[in-house]
């Protein structure tokens, strides 16, 4: 198979995939967005350059870490 293929292959997964929506940190990290993902809530996946600026401000890990409650 070429790349190309699994590429599209890839990406026709993730389309037919119903209900999972990432949030824009999960987007910006490259990751799962899980269904209590702490920052989901404060970052949607409708406005991804809100997270970006706090990111390049605070950090991922200090914005995951200020979110979380004890």
């Amino acid at each position: 198979m070429s790349t190309s293929s699994n590429m599209e292959a890839a990406a026709a997964a993730a389309a037919t995939t119903p209900g999972i929506k990432r949030c824009a940190a999960c987007k910006n990290q490259r990751r799962r967005c899980s269904q209590d993902c702490i920052l989901a809530p404060y970052f949607p996946a409708s406005d991804p350059q809100r997270y970006a600026c706090v990111q390049r401000v605070f950090g991922a890990s200090n914005v995951a870490r200020m979110l979380q409650v004890h």
